[in-house]
């Protein structure tokens, strides 16, 4: 299970790594709270979350059900959120490890530092930073653990930008686990969302 989730998870974070080469969309300037699945996970962004494709390798789709991503950028701020079900009981610390360590094999990235601590059965945190074409980056972000079920929400940002620092502290603190129950197989589902529901402050 280790590897599959060290995999999975690399595939994750190239997926993020993305964030900063794609073009900036502006922000509505007001929070709203949104459900990217429309189950399962919910929580607050400024800029709507869009679906992104993730490139699964063979050998990590066969061990999964499904994997998907959704990416929220704005200025010089992103946030990619990704949902997996798999068959086996999914460790959120795992994952999360999983996560920083994927990025250590792209050839742009160097002086990478982290931290997983403190983690629970159920979550575990994803912070530190790392240095891509020179420029010092910070991630800040949670691993969600429902089981079978996990959910990854990261938020990249410049060190220095301290605006930005201060939206991801908002992002993380508004994430919400509830609702609908999100199905563990792909066919129980029919056609996936196009993009994120936006739900009320009251559901």
């Amino acid at each position: 299970m280790k590897k599959l989730t060290l995999a999975l998870l690399a595939v994750m974070w190239i997926a993020a790594v993305a964030i900063g080469y794609q073009k900036p969309i502006a922000p509505s300037g007001e929070w709203k709270r949104y459900s990217p699945e429309g189950c399962g996970l919910s929580l607050e962004l400024r800029v709507q979350p869009q679906k992104m494709d993730l490139p699964v390798p063979e050998d990590v789709s066969r061990n999964i059900y499904y994997l998907r991503g959704y990416s929220s950028i704005g200025e010089g701020f992103g946030v990619i959120i990704t949902h997996a079900s798999a068959p086996t009981l999914l460790n959120p610390k795992i994952l999360a490890e999983g996560v920083v360590k994927g990025i250590i094999n792209n050839a742009q990235i160097t002086d990478l530092s982290y931290s997983t601590e403190p983690s629970t059965e159920t979550q575990a945190p994803l912070k530190g930073s790392y240095k891509q074409n020179g420029v010092v980056l910070e991630f800040n972000g949670i691993v969600l653990s429902q089981g079978k079920q996990a959910w990854v929400v990261a938020t990249i940002y410049k060190q220095a930008d301290k605006a930005s620092q201060s939206m991801s502290e908002r992002v993380l603190s508004s994430v919400k686990v509830g609702g609908p129950p999100c199905p563990e197989q792909e066919e129980k589902i029919g056609k996936q969302l196009d993009s994120a529901t936006t739900v009320t402050a009251g559901e």
